[in-house]
């Protein structure tokens, strides 16, 4: 019968990399999605128009490239007789039937202070008119809807930064109790 072999000491910076690894994650989260507060309604300012051009683009770099990733991309709009650029993004409630079914004309509320800037202007509430469809296939997305819901992903984002932050503390403390049993056995 052969001998036991006495092993060596287990490794401890796995333990400290994924840490590391996982409060920076962590700390990522928190800092992205921390709720920052929406605009009130009543900043909101109501633009009306028929829609000239609709464009899908991906928010990272700016074009029609990445717009088969629905999670990245907005839904541009532009309205005859205005030069300003109107975005609605796949964050936003309904985005797909905002993206695919509005047309004709719309009612669009933006924030007052975001026109004029050069920037496209986030939309906070869509109603579509199109005298071609019934009242029941016409697009609406309330301002409430919108809130609530960028509102409730940002909570459950902000729930996933803190999980990670606590898998930080349990893996630095495994990694310390690692060390210490490495330390007692030598």
């Amino acid at each position: 019968m052969p001998a036991l072999r006495r092993v060596g000491p287990l490794p401890v910076w796995p333990y400290f990399l994924l840490a590391a690894l996982a409060a920076v994650l962590g700390a990522v989260f928190l800092a992205v999605w921390w709720p920052w507060g929406y605009p009130d309604e009543r900043e909101l300012v109501k633009i009306s128009g028929d829609i000239d051009r609709v464009v899908i683009r991906d928010d990272i770099s700016k074009s029609g490239a990445g717009a088969m990733l629905p999670a990245l991309t907005s839904v541009y709009f532009t309205l005859e007789g205005r030069d300003e650029e109107f975005r609605y993004p796949s964050t936003h409630p309904r985005y797909p039937l905002v993206r695919d079914y509005t047309a004709v004309a719309v009612d669009l509320w933006v924030v007052a202070a975001e026109l004029g800037q050069g920037a496209p202007v986030t939309i906070w509430q869509l109603e579509e008119r199109n005298p071609h469809d019934g009242p029941e296939a016409l697009t609406r997305v309330g301002y409430a809807e919108t809130v609530e819901r960028l509102t409730r992903t940002d909570r459950s984002m902000v729930e996933v930064g803190y999980g990670l932050l606590a898998a930080a503390a349990g893996l630095l403390g495994l990694g310390l109790l690692v060390g210490r049993w490495n330390r007692g056995r030598g």
